[in-house]
């Protein structure tokens, strides 16, 4: 049992340590794009770009709760778990593999921006697989955090180990920005066969695939769910708060005003 709760805790774990590891490093990473693709811009992004860059991770991760949020009703944990995870990696795979040489800067922020929408689209489908919520608020938060400090470290070594090769050649940044998002990619590599392989929960199996009356459960009968249990303003304001909170917690970091290395 504590084997199976271990392997369900850094199973669940890694998507939101990405989810803090990449939050975070795109903060980093915009100044870096302004040295090297905005020297017209004195070697800083454009503030309506940068907000673009940044935002448009937070983007991805609405259309990713409410995709594979209904998805995961209707199909099961199963099925979907892991995809995610395979569109996070996708995402900023594809973020690291920006061209290196003939791109303009608005090339730059269309790119970037665009595959950090997929990198958020998988992030914004993590689910805790727990069924204790304490356990899974604790799991949530602390590898966010986790990330985060991760993201910062990784970035101070970085900056350490190329410090020479900057000092000669600018252009050498390069190798940090692209390093910084890539080594991200490493744990969540490293689980993404526990998750594809990891069983269905039990709710699941106990409210739709065991259903006594036999009833199936869609599009229709999760809508009418919803409407249901959100239409009392108990339940309503629960999820307000909660949506606002995060709301709270991200945008700061998402907008704030890119600053010098």
């Amino acid at each position: 049992m504590c084997r199976a709760k271990l392997r369900f805790l850094v199973t669940a774990g890694v998507g939101f340590f990405a989810d803090g590891y990449l939050n975070l490093t795109i903060g980093l990473v915009v100044p870096i794009l302004g040295y090297l693709y905005f020297e017209d811009n004195q070697g800083q992004v454009p503030a309506v770009q940068s907000d673009v860059i940044k935002g448009s991770l937070s983007l991805g991760m609405v259309v990713g709760q409410l995709l594979f949020g209904v998805l995961s009703d209707l199909w099961g944990r199963h099925t979907i778990y892991g995809k995610e995870l395979i569109l996070t990696m996708f995402g900023t795979l594809m973020v690291i593999l920006l061209p290196w040489k003939n791109m303009s800067a608005s090339g730059v922020t269309t790119w970037i921006s665009v595959f950090r929408v997929v990198t958020g689209i998988g992030i914004g489908a993590e689910k805790s697989p727990f069924a204790s919520r304490a356990v899974q608020v604790l799991t949530v938060f602390s590898n966010i955090g986790l990330g985060n400090i991760a993201a910062s470290i990784v970035f101070l070594i970085l900056l350490k180990a190329f410090q020479g090769a900057i000092a000669s050649d600018q252009n050498n940044l390069e190798w940090i920005w692209r390093l910084l998002l890539g080594i991200g990619i490493v744990p969540a590599a490293l689980t993404l066969y526990a998750r594809l392989t990891i069983s269905e929960t039990e709710p699941y199996k106990q409210y739709v695939c065991n259903d006594p009356a036999g009833h199936s459960r869609g599009w229709k009968e999760q809508w009418a769910d919803f409407r249901e249990y959100f239409g009392e303003w108990r339940h309503s304001k629960v999820l307000f708060a909660t949506a606002a909170s995060w709301f709270l917690l991200y945008a700061p970091n998402q907008f704030s005003k890119p600053r010098d290395l």
